[in-house]
């Protein structure tokens, strides 16, 4: 509510309607239900003059004729506005024209009022509504303000700390690359020289090493996913399948799985090492999830404009409710079997839609599951 004095900056160059409107202002209110909040009005008769007086003071609201010596119509406001961009304007005109009413409003005008149509209480009123509805804009504005403001802040600080953990992912990749190769050193020269003990602790180094190389390559490439524009090329699919392999060389022994792909793979296009993600990821759930031991096949299938990629595996199958979780965030169908965060399948469906795939299953309970993939053909 407007409880202080209403500074009113009144452009009107007839002093006939100039002193009627100040008479108005000034004059008590008949019903002692509607108090009148004090006026203080200053009165200019040309836009040179308002400008003048705009300058040196501060005004709560403008009473604006839009026919002046040095102005006239919507120029009249426009010009004014220009110089009071948030202290808002009602128009008094002489005119009833609904297109020019309508103009003035969605230029900026809080209200339009007919002169020798309204009395004081219409007036007063129409007066405080304006610096009420100029206030809450004024309002909106800061806090949209300080909003953008505090969007690029946090944008600035994702950026920085986006290239702060590409930095200590590609520092700890690195120590794990020299601890994996050490190891491998070690195994291949001082081999026979270990006992038993010794050569199970190796292996298990070995392997920790691998999946941690993994699971650090899966959070760059979950970050890299959304920020990077993605250019597509033709893909070699017999090499990228065999560096997938190569990457799960421990699991693939551990498990003693067989696995059998197809000899001449049709080409698509992709993302090279986004695709070689892909695969990781379903071979790797087939090791996980399939039978005892696990029994892989890997192949591929042209359709029209697509070619489908997919991993068939002998587990125990998964079912239709299951099946709708499956690429989500934080799903793992078997907590108790095996360890991880699930963030697998969630990855292959953002690399593969961003490549202009497809991904998804088919599966029935007690047959198996086959995991499948499209791209673009080449």
């Amino acid at each position: 509510m407007i409880d202080s004095v209403i500074t009113i900056l009144l452009i009107e160059d007839n002093p006939a309607d100039a002193d009627l409107i100040r008479l108005l202002l000034n004059a008590p209110f008949g019903a002692p239900v509607s108090p009148s909040p004090p006026m203080n009005i200053h009165h200019a008769g040309r836009i040179a003059s308002a400008i003048s007086l705009l300058d040196q003071t501060a005004f709560d609201i403008i009473l604006l004729d839009l026919s002046l010596p040095d102005g006239h119509g919507l120029d009249t406001f426009r010009k004014v506005k220009l110089s009071a961009q948030n202290v808002p304007i009602i128009v008094l005109s002489g005119l009833n024209d609904e297109s020019i009413t309508v103009a003035a409003m969605q230029q900026g005008a809080q209200d339009y009022l007919v002169k020798g149509t309204f009395d004081r209480e219409l007036l007063v009123r129409a007066i405080r509504h304006a610096i009420e509805r100029q206030h809450l804009l004024t309002e909106q504005t800061q806090a949209k303000n300080k909003l953008a403001q505090q969007t690029l802040e946090l944008q600035t600080r994702n950026a920085e700390l986006d290239q702060f953990a590409h930095t200590v992912a590609h520092q700890v990749q690195g120590l794990l690359g020299q601890i994996i190769g050490y190891g491998s050193l070690l195994e291949m020269t001082n081999k026979e020289n270990i006992d038993a003990e010794g050569r199970l602790a190796l292996k298990r180094i070995l392997q920790s090493g691998h999946k941690m190389n993994n699971v650090l390559s899966e959070i760059l490439l979950l970050a890299s996913v959304d920020r990077e524009v993605v250019l597509t090329i033709p893909l070699d699919m017999a090499r990228i399948v065999s560096e997938a392999r190569k990457r799960l060389m421990f699991e693939i022994q551990e498990t003693a799985a067989q696995i059998n792909q197809i000899e001449l793979w049709p080409t698509a296009v992709g993302y090279p090492s986004w695709i070689e993600e892909v695969w990781v990821n379903y071979i790797s759930n087939g090791l996980k999830y399939g039978g005892d031991p696990p029994v892989l096949e890997l192949g591929a299938t042209v359709q029209e404009n697509m070619v489908c990629f997919w991993v068939k595996d002998n587990g125990e199958g998964i079912s239709e409710a299951d099946q709708m979780r499956l690429f989500k965030t934080h799903t793992r169908l078997n907590p108790q079997r095996t360890r991880g965060q699930g963030l697998g399948l969630s990855i292959v469906r953002r690399i593969v839609e961003k490549c202009g795939g497809e991904v998804g299953v088919d599966s029935q309970l007690g047959v198996g599951s086959t995991f499948w993939f499209t791209l673009p053909q080449n």
